[in-house]
């Protein structure tokens, strides 16, 4: 039994190193790239959500429509949806238990990345808005939008780090002295 939770937690954690890697890479190379066919995701995140949403007072919704913040509700399975065959693999050929905690970190990561990128974009004095944790990563995706190929990881910015595209946040002149927007 204990062999059993250990797999399930190496299996959790190599679960979210894996999807922070696989949010940095889609990120940048499907969200900031016209490839082939798979332009939705250029058009929507490079030319909507960046262009709604930049580096200065417009990080924040405001006053505006709630639009361009998440995927598409239909879109959001897809990148778990897309590893349930490597999954299946690991649980046939290693262990069940390394692939059900991967598949845990994997639908974790995913619901935080779409319910902490609404957060950061979105602030409304949320419990977990006033946590330093959330602050720093939200101080991380604000350099993103000030400069668009740094700082690709929105949860965990593991593979900013290790690909050397973390950046510290450069206040744009326009936010000097500007707060958050209050709830």
């Amino acid at each position: 039994m204990l062999l059993l939770a250990a797999l399930g937690l190496l299996g959790f954690v190599a679960g979210v190193v894996y999807a922070s890697t696989a949010e940095w890479t889609i990120h940048r190379f499907l969200m900031h790239r016209p490839l082939m066919r798979l332009k939705h995701f250029y058009k929507g995140h490079a030319k909507v959500h960046h262009v709604v949403y930049q580096g200065d007072e417009s990080y924040f919704v405001g006053t505006r429509p709630r639009r361009d913040l998440t995927f598409a509700w239909w879109a959001m399975p897809f990148p778990v949806a897309f590893h349930l065959p490597m999954l299946a693999a690991i649980g046939i050929w290693v262990a069940w238990p390394l692939a059900a905690g991967m598949l845990v970190a994997f639908i974790l990561y995913q619901t935080s990345y779409e319910t902490l990128h609404y957060f950061m974009h979105f602030p409304a004095n949320r419990w977990v808005e006033r946590r330093w944790l959330f602050q720093w990563i939200n101080n991380h995706h604000r350099q993103h939008h000030v400069k668009h190929g740094t700082n690709l990881n929105v949860v965990l910015p593991l593979a900013d780090f290790v690909f050397g595209t973390r950046r510290r946040l450069i206040v744009h002149e326009s936010l000097r002295g500007v707060e958050v927007p209050a709830a």
